[in-house]
């Protein structure tokens, strides 16, 4: 048990290095989480400081949810213990606790943990992902839903351990936590709810890349 809360503590402390709020101060003195969407997370950089800088900060984000599932891998010594390490790096992302608890939405991060915890299913799930978001959508939020569920569908269509089928779904829904507040503040500030669905969250047609 302590070994557990030691790997969760670590991973943690790893996923609030918040690289999207420090690129966005260093190289443009802002804060990324007052400026277009709001959300501290590499799309954000990429479309407020430049995409060179946006597409580092989705690798280091990618790095660190890696991270937090391989120190779950390798020193809790069991799949469960890698998912835990990833969804507290994820976690960390979200909820940095020396930024008032305002991080990111914890894709990218997700995204690293599931790379290393189950590679086939998190590749084409970054598919299905990639399809959406530059083709159909454009919205990253509907593009990861998509991703993470057909995660999900492989992992139980290919005999995976019940950890690893449930883990995206879990990733999926650290994210939807994360963007309620916005969302809700989205809400109620709308004249057209129907819009705002259609128009901005299933579908984004100013999305860019």
């Amino acid at each position: 048990m302590n070994r557990i809360l030691l790997l969760s503590a670590t991973s943690y402390l790893l996923g609030a290095i918040s690289f999207s709020y420090l690129t966005a101060r260093l190289v443009k003195g802002i804060d990324i989480r007052t400026v277009g969407s709001r959300n501290a997370g590499g799309h954000n950089v990429m479309l407020e400081v430049g995409r060179g800088w946006g597409s580092l900060v989705v690798v280091l984000d990618v790095g660190k949810g890696a991270l937090g599932a391989w120190l779950g891998l390798t020193l809790g010594g069991s799949v469960a213990a890698g998912v835990l390490g990833g969804l507290a790096a994820v976690l960390g992302h979200n909820y940095p606790f020396y930024l008032g608890f305002r991080g990111g939405k914890g894709v990218a991060a997700a995204l690293g943990a599931l790379l290393v915890l189950m590679p086939r299913e998190t590749l084409l799930g970054v598919a299905v992902l990639g399809v959406l978001y530059l083709v159909i959508t454009h919205s990253i939020s509907s593009g990861s839903g998509a991703g993470f569920v057909s995660m999900s569908l492989l992992a139980w269509l290919w005999g995976r351990p019940a950890w690893l089928i449930l883990a995206p779904l879990a990733f999926g829904l650290l994210g939807v936590l994360a963007i309620l507040p916005e969302a809700a503040r989205m809400w109620r500030a709308a004249d057209d709810k129907r819009d705002l669905i259609f128009r901005r969250w299933i579908t984004d047609p100013e999305g860019r890349f």
